[in-house]
């Protein structure tokens, strides 16, 4: 895809992306196309795949104006996915939460080396909670754990009004009803 159609992707999702972000996203593709080699980051390798499924779904959710200058915590961030896109296209705080060392290395990596204003934290969700609850505007999971899990782990981390934005599949109906028995 050249540069002029990813931006327009973008812009159809109410995205929009200056030249910088394009080459820093880019550059993010190829840095986790490249280790995914090594490391087994993502199971996507075909770039035109990768751009659908890895940047243009992790963007969609800043067409919510709401997400204006707020704090977000991506729990199990993985290879970077949303934390790393959400720093390189919004202005909010990001944090990305991993308890693999050797995953919030690679993006700590990454986003030094291009100045890219993202905390990288290498903890459990449940210990991290404890020292930071009431702190996040946002709470983002993608891939993480069923709908009920994530619900637990990311109330004690919102503030009150705050919400989780979690990433589902075809099957996010079922699993909101499946939540919403457990907690009713």
């Amino acid at each position: 895809m050249n540069k002029e159609s990813f931006i327009k992707e973008l812009k159809i999702r109410n995205v929009h992306v200056s030249d910088e972000q394009f080459s820093l996203l880019e550059k993010y593709m190829d840095y986790v196309l490249e280790y995914n080699q090594k490391f087994n980051l993502t199971s996507i390798e075909d770039r035109s795949e990768f751009l659908e499924k890895m940047i243009f779904d992790c963007a969609i959710i800043l067409n919510d104006f709401y997400l204006k200058r707020s704090s977000i915590l991506d729990i199990g961030t993985g290879a970077g996915f949303p934390s790393v896109i959400l720093a390189i296209l919004s202005n909010n705080k990001v944090s990305a939460l991993d308890a693999t060392k050797k995953k919030i290395d690679f993006i700590n990596k990454f986003v030094k080396e291009n100045n890219i204003p993202l905390n990288c934290i290498n903890e459990r969700a449940e210990i991290f909670a404890k020292e930071n609850r009431g702190k996040y505007d946002y709470v983002t999971a993608r891939a993480v754990a069923p709908l009920r899990i994530l619900v637990e782990l990311a109330i004690p981390m919102l503030k009150i009004g705050g919400k989780l934005l979690a990433y589902k599949g075809p099957s996010f109906e079922e699993e909101i009803e499946k939540t919403r028995s457990t907690f009713v």
